[in-house]
């Protein structure tokens, strides 16, 4: 279960900000408090078979809204068809997964303030802005690399997630296995599989 968009622990996330489980009962009131005490419906869209399991996590996430009233309805579509309706800002609401390098690399991309002189939002499909936020990130991306940097892009992280522009749902485990000729491993934090990474086994 996640908290913010890279697992806790890595370079530059909070150790604040943790999973909490759902609370159904507040999310009634606060619908009802927002002029929805019988909900609405929605249109949920997302990507077909890009990510393991995203038709069951669009499927799960309708599930749990139900529960307060929201009547979800999962819209998947292949990928790049989905895309390109994201981008064109055709989804009021969509299920979608990013990764990267570092921390501040997908804050700056996914949250920041969409602004092409800045090169920042490029992801920021949702067109979220958010003033402090973005100063915050800013002054993180001027620190050189170390804890100093790191603490500002975790208080910048805090920031924007008590904002709630996305919600988080869950990292992926990695699962790797090697052979008798491999003697280590390092799994890229992107999933991928090269060469770079593998230690040969010292006979």
């Amino acid at each position: 279960a996640a908290a913010q968009v890279f697992p806790n622990g890595l370079p530059g996330t909070s150790a604040k900000l943790l999973p909490e489980a759902p609370n159904y009962e507040e999310a009634k009131a606060l619908l009802s408090k927002a002029g929805f005490p019988d909900g609405f419906n929605i249109v949920l869209a997302g990507p077909a078979g890009r990510y393991p399991g995203d038709a069951e996590s669009l499927q799960a996430v309708a599930q749990s809204w139900a529960r307060i009233g929201v009547n979800a309805q999962p819209a998947a579509a292949p990928f790049s068809v989905f895309n390109t309706k994201r981008a064109a800002g055709d989804y009021g609401l969509w299920y979608g997964g990013t990764s990267g390098e570092a921390v501040d690399i997908i804050l700056h991309t996914l949250l920041a303030s969409p602004d092409p002189e800045r090169g920042t939002g490029a992801l920021n499909f949702g067109k979220y802005r958010n003033e402090a936020f973005d100063a915050m990130l800013a002054r993180a991306e001027s620190i050189a690399v170390g804890p100093e940097r790191n603490a500002a892009l975790a208080q910048a992280t805090e920031l924007v997630m008590a904002d709630q522009p996305i919600i988080p749902l869950y990292h992926f485990h990695h699962i790797v296995g090697y052979g008798s000729r491999i003697g280590s491993y390092v799994l890229h934090p992107r999933g991928w599989t090269t060469a770079m990474q593998t230690l040969p086994a010292m006979e």
